[in-house]
């Protein structure tokens, strides 16, 4: 990726001391909301000393709802990477949702005329021709008392500009192997919080994930940001031939293994509940399909193939040879 240097990419560089652009780029595209427009209004708010509602004019949307206009909070401190906003300046806007409002994100404010090059960027990769693809991903609750059961997480992802040539998932840990059929591509991975990728004690996502890319720990540009009440994900872009591994830091001691908490809402968004064919048909091992409560797993002895039966129908089913109760053959 080619970006243009500019110093002067927004009015509060000097103060905060923003990231070259490049450097930033992870950071950026990792928004909820990433537009251009002309500011409208810039209005003071009543719920904190320094807070502004500002409007904008929008021209053009490149994630996030779309919408001919779109209002922000900003501080307008400069201080803290906001951006000192006036009437009818054009800017790209980026900024994250915390509880339905959108929010400017330090840094993230550029002016159109310094940032030609990062908007043909945010053209190639924002296609409207992707869609999300669900990864369902078994999560194990290891080490904890009570002992709790393995669930099936909707973990997804989406290539832009490129081709996913394959994903596994094991444990919270992903490889990927992607290649780009333009010059710039971008994968995206969206991780459920609750999902038990860690058995670090109070820690948040982005202090224990390893990024990797073609061997090379990247995980400082590159790591997780968290993305709603629901999920956290990773969005790297990349060209030509790539191989990435992203993998959580765990401690070797006999920790609980745990997600976040998150609001009763997200377990329907989070949570999978699918048949064990289906299970075997995404990528996930025979020893790992995970059963509906009060049902257990078994094995047909004929194949191997794994079914979930009822308790009480599983010792007839062994003692008629139909089936294992243990790992397949």
């Amino acid at each position: 990726m080619i970006f243009l240097s500019a110093t002067n990419l927004s009015q509060n560089a000097s103060a905060c001391e923003c990231e070259d652009l490049k450097e930033r780029t992870s950071y950026l595209i990792n928004s909820d909301s990433i537009f251009s427009g002309r500011v409208k209004s810039v209005e003071k708010t009543d719920d904190k000393p320094s807070s502004y509602n500002v409007r904008f004019d929008v021209d053009k949307v490149w994630k996030g709802p779309e919408a001919k206009e779109i209002a922000i909070k900003s501080s307008l401190d400069t201080g803290l990477c906001g951006y000192l906003f006036e009437i009818n300046q054009t800017l790209v806007v980026h900024a994250f949702n915390e509880g339905g409002i959108l929010n400017e994100k330090g840094c993230g404010t550029l002016s159109v005329e310094y940032v030609a090059d990062y908007i043909k960027f945010l053209d190639s990769i924002m296609q409207d021709n992707t869609e999300w693809k669900t990864l369902p991903s078994v999560g194990k609750y290891l080490y904890n008392e009570p002992q709790r059961p393995a669930q099936i997480f909707n973990v997804q992802y989406m290539v832009v500009n490129g081709t996913l040539n394959s994903i596994i998932s094991i444990n919270g840990s992903y490889s990927i192997e992607a290649s780009t059929v333009k010059e710039n591509g971008l994968f995206e991975l969206k991780i459920p919080l609750n999902y038990p990728y860690t058995n670090f004690p109070n820690v948040t996502i982005g202090q224990i994930y390893v990024v990797m890319i073609n061997n090379e720990n990247v995980g400082h540009i590159f790591g997780p940001s968290r993305l709603d009440e629901c999920f956290f994900g990773f969005s790297i872009p990349f060209s030509g031939n790539v191989h990435m591994d992203l993998a959580p830091g765990v401690i070797p001691e006999h920790f609980p293994y745990h997600g976040d908490e998150v609001p009763p809402h997200c377990i329907k968004e989070t949570i999978l509940s699918i048949p064990p064919l289906q299970q075997l048909k995404s990528g996930i091992s025979a020893n790992d399909v995970v059963c509906k409560e009060s049902f257990e797993l078994i094995f047909k002895s004929k194949d191997g193939s794994p079914a979930c039966v009822k308790p009480a129908s599983l010792t007839k089913l062994v003692a008629w040879g139909w089936a294992k109760p243990s790992g397949p053959p």
